[in-house]
């Protein structure tokens, strides 16, 4: 069996995500129905550069076959969900190839504990 089949077996974690959807009359960003990612979530404390050119230290990665859109808002797995300052917002999206190019995977970058 190839890699890019089995990679979804790797995904044994769930974050929640919610994308923003709008902006409100004040300037405040509007966020959708949350929904639930498969992933596997790995602590990795590097400098890693931004979209814009600036270095930020990331506090993990978050690995998904689902593409997270970088204004989106980020659950761990086991924090509430109902609480917006629980989540966290990306760094930095990458997209990679499984090794046998069957499958592409994204690698989602964000801040540590807020």
């Amino acid at each position: 069996m190839s890699v890019g089949l089995m990679f979804p077996m790797f995904l044994k974690e769930t974050v929640t995500v919610s994308d923003r959807i709008d902006v409100n009359e004040f300037g405040d960003p509007v966020y959708g129905d949350s929904r639930e990612v498969k992933a596997k979530v790995e602590n990795v404390v590097e400098k890693i550069l931004t979209p814009e050119g600036n270095e930020r230290e990331s506090g993990h990665k978050i690995i998904t076959e689902e593409k997270i859109k970088m204004d989106s808002r980020i659950w761990l797995p086991g924090e509430d969900v109902t609480d917006q300052n629980a989540s966290r917002r990306p760094l930095t999206i990458r997209s990679n190839s499984t090794f046998d190019l069957r499958c592409t995977v994204f690698e989602t970058w964000i801040q540590g504990s807020n």
